[in-house]
């Protein structure tokens, strides 16, 4: 059956008409008129200089003095496919995206959009409307609100239109039986729980809620969130809130009784997602000029640092010492009796975290009879003798997470982000092959390709945990170019299957919010659980994602049709390949 598509074009209709205008004007949305093809009608355009003017974001509450929230009227009932035309600046890659924000007005967050048009220096974001597909639900009594970027976001949020396609009744039954399938539930979601207040200064829950939403009927089945040592960014007993210039933010958030950990575990549990908290292991000490996330108890304990062979003070703190284990247990305790699912140490971030501390040099001594400092770094006896303390703490923390747990009714995983290979863990002091055996850790997360190091050895992980109660849920995001970020590979869906094919449970995706709002890879990464829909995506050459945009005729005053002379034989004047539209030469 032919579906029925509503287009609404003109959004100079939307509420409150106050706040919307024909020309510039610091409170408000613009208007322009615009062609599309067949579609002609008026955009809604605003960013973040039509702020208020006394608003500098930082210091003042925003909400009394951004640009307003705009309500679109629908009209329309049933079950539909919502279709958003959006233009403007491509956004470049942030921790999550501040404009083209939009949500129904039945839901509790807002969705963020981010355009993926090729940019490379042309000018495609200016020529033409992207097209997003943006939910599919019942649209009965429902609006679309759409609202501004966040202040000093560099950011803009332009909708020309929104088409509704109605949905068959075979389409809304496959739809639901997706959304309630449990089955593809396969992938873990990591945010580090702390760059995303880069992005602003006042912070609300909703703001928060709208970093998880994306992943509501997707195949995330595991948020995990970051911690930064025992600087806590939220009131803490048993470590330190951060303090000091840049921390305002934190305690703006406490003094509304917000706690940002808690608003992310209570979101994802009611979107019904597992919530675990990460550790970076090794975060005890940060450089200059950034030391407000330096421990005060690290500070105040120099003779608990890792030491190296040849007697200098490091910047990490060694768990050879049972103060520094029982400090991060106590911590990860405090948290885990928040409610969350689960406590994943991250050891990549960073070793070492035992080296030649006295307490292990004189330990060696004892049992081999030779000093480790002697001996060649590679030692394979010193490497072994090394792990003790690691796995000593993770002993511990699973018998201090069995107590709480007790009190919470349920059983508080441990996973691990660990190194690629055998011989990384081995150097680096975690014997993971232990913690399998006495099943101490659920879950094991490898992660190669990262910092340097080779791909996971999954051959390995798979038979190390065969027969065994833990998982292994391989990262598949990896370090590819020079940007020094996180990233999927080109051939992402083929690497996912690659991973599924040799025996790995599921996928983890390292700050995954920097992706989600990518138009087309957000929603592809999200899906990623669906493995024989990925399988016949290869298969078929579909492996990538292709922006859907439509040229513009015309924009405002401007005929885009219209290159500028010469119209033939242009080579003439300009023989190598110019990507920018004419009209933007005076510019």
């Amino acid at each position: 059956m032919m579906s029925i598509c509503k287009v609404i074009s003109d959004l100079s209709i939307a509420e409150p008409k106050s706040a919307i205008s024909s020309n510039a004007k610091q409170g408000c949305w613009r208007t322009t008129n615009y062609q599309c093809g067949e579609i002609v009608g008026k955009m809604v355009y605003t960013d973040s200089s039509l702020m208020h003017p006394s608003h500098n974001g930082y210091s003042l509450k925003p909400s009394s003095l951004t640009v307003p929230i705009l309500r679109l009227k629908l009209n329309v009932a049933g079950w539909h496919r919502v279709i958003v035309g959006i233009w403007g600046d491509v956004e470049g890659r942030k921790y999550g995206a501040s404009g083209q924000r939009m949500k129904l007005s039945g839901d509790r967050s807002y969705v963020p959009l981010v355009r993926q048009t090729p940019v490379e220096g042309s000018t495609l974001a200016l020529e033409t409307i992207e097209e997003v597909v943006f939910t599919h639900a019942d649209l009965t009594n429902q609006d679309l609100m759409i609202a501004p970027p966040f202040p000093n976001s560099d950011t803009v949020t332009a909708v020309a239109y929104v088409k509704l396609e109605s949905l068959s009744e075979a389409e809304i039954r496959e739809i639901k039986k997706d959304r309630n399938s449990s089955s593809t539930r396969k992938l873990i979601s990591y945010n580090d729980g702390l760059s995303f207040f880069g992005r602003k200064e006042y912070w609300e829950k909703e703001d928060i809620w709208e970093m998880i939403e994306p992943y509501r009927y997707s195949d995330v089945k595991t948020l995990v969130w970051g911690l930064v040592g025992d600087r806590t960014i939220f009131p803490t007993k048993a470590g330190e809130m951060v303090e000091g210039p840049g921390s305002e933010k934190f305690y703006s958030l406490k003094d509304r009784g917000i706690n940002p950990l808690v608003t992310a575990l209570e979101y994802a549990h009611e979107m019904g997602l597992e919530f675990y908290v990460y550790q970076r292991m090794g975060a005890w000490l940060d450089t200059f000029p950034h030391e407000i996330w330096s421990s005060k108890f690290t500070l105040n304990h120099p003779e608990f640092r890792c030491v190296s062979k040849d007697g200098k003070l490091l910047t990490r703190m060694s768990y050879a010492y049972p103060e520094v284990r029982q400090r991060q247990i106590d911590l990860l305790a405090e948290v885990a009796a928040y409610g969350v699912d689960g406590i994943d140490l991250n050891f990549m971030r960073g070793p070492v975290f035992t080296f030649y501390e006295d307490v292990l040099v004189e330990g060696f001594k004892k049992e081999f009879g030779e000093d480790p400092r002697v001996l060649d770094e590679w030692d394979e006896r010193w490497l072994k003798y090394r792990r003790w303390p690691m796995t000593k703490f993770v002993k511990d923390l699973r018998v201090k997470l069995d107590e709480v747990g007790k009190n919470l009714g349920k059983r508080i995983a441990i996973s691990a982000i660990t190194f690629p290979t055998a011989l990384g863990n081995l150097y680096y002091g975690l014997d993971i092959e232990t913690w399998v055996k006495e099943g101490l850790v659920d879950r094991l997360v490898p992660w190669g390709n990262v910092r340097g190091m080779p791909p996971a050895d999954l051959d390995y992980y798979i038979k190390l945990t065969k027969g065994t109660s833990t998982t292994i849920w391989p990262h598949l995001f990896v370090f590819i170019d020079k940007t020094y970020m996180a990233k999927p590979g080109h051939d992402y869906k083929q690497d996912a299957l690659d991973h599924y094919d040799k025996g790995a449970e599921g996928l983890a995706m390292w700050d995954l919010v920097g992706f989600d709002a990518l138009n087309k890879t957000g929603p592809s990464l999200r899906r990623l659980g669906h493995i024989d829909e990925m399988r016949e995506d290869v298969k078929n050459g579909g492996m990538y994602e292709t922006p859907i945009y439509q040229k513009l005729q015309q924009l405002g005053d401007a005929d885009m049709s219209v290159f500028s002379a010469p119209t033939e034989n242009r080579d003439r004047l300009i023989p190598n390949y110019y990507p920018k539209h004419m009209v933007m030469w005076p510019s």
